[in-house]
């Protein structure tokens, strides 16, 4: 924010795409204020499931180490139906299990380490 009390750049919800968008051009030395309604940290519902492609730009781009958080890996997918047949698949790229409650407020609290203002 510069002396008359404005911003680069204005991201209007904190959800991942808003929490990452501001985080990422925050890093980049924009002044950033994020909006969002609720007041963190919160739930969601959510299936706690991010795919492995998202690791790298998780931990590098964003710069959250959750390589430090001993988080589990998902390699196998199985769906049942009432009738209780069950289908059986492994996950090529497979991913990770974090909380939505838990990885959105890491980001916000990271976002404002680099300069985010959070409303």
């Amino acid at each position: 924010m510069n002396e008359h009390g404005t911003y680069d750049v204005a991201v209007i919800g904190g959800g991942l795409a808003g929490l990452s968008a501001a985080a990422l051009l925050a890093k980049k030395g924009r002044s950033v204020v994020l909006f969002e309604k609720e007041k963190y940290p919160f739930h969601k519902v959510c299936g706690e499931y991010i795919s492995m492609e998202s690791w790298d730009f998780i931990e590098n781009d964003i710069g959250l180490h959750i390589s430090e958080m001993n988080l589990p890996r998902i390699n196998k997918l199985e769906v049942s139906s009432p009738s209780g047949k069950v289908l059986h698949t492994d996950l090529e790229t497979g991913g990770f299990g974090i909380s939505r409650f838990k990885l959105d407020n890491s980001i916000k609290e990271l976002a404002e380490e680099y300069g985010v203002k959070v409303y």
